[in-house]
């Protein structure tokens, strides 16, 4: 799974949000959310740049979305993690 640079950052901000419990379970989401998405396991998530991004094909599928981290952060943050 790749996540593009500023997705990255979107969600290191999130994360300063939570304490050290509720940053693990969201982690765990987006790497459960995309797993889901690709329809496999993953046991890690890459940055990516643009510019690398342009280069190399990557499938929608291998990509984690702003949507992704939204939904994960929005089950942690009302408590019911899915």
């Amino acid at each position: 799974m790749y996540i593009k640079k500023q997705d990255f950052d979107y969600v290191e901000k999130l994360l300063k949000e939570l304490d050290g419990e509720k940053q693990q379970k969201f982690l765990a989401l987006i790497q459960k959310g995309g797993s889901e998405k690709a329809g496999s396991d993953i046991s890690q998530i890459k940055v990516i740049d643009d510019s690398r991004r342009d280069t190399q094909v990557i499938e929608a599928t291998e990509m984690v979305t702003r949507t992704m981290i939204k939904k994960a952060y929005k089950a942690i943050k009302e408590g019911n993690p899915v």
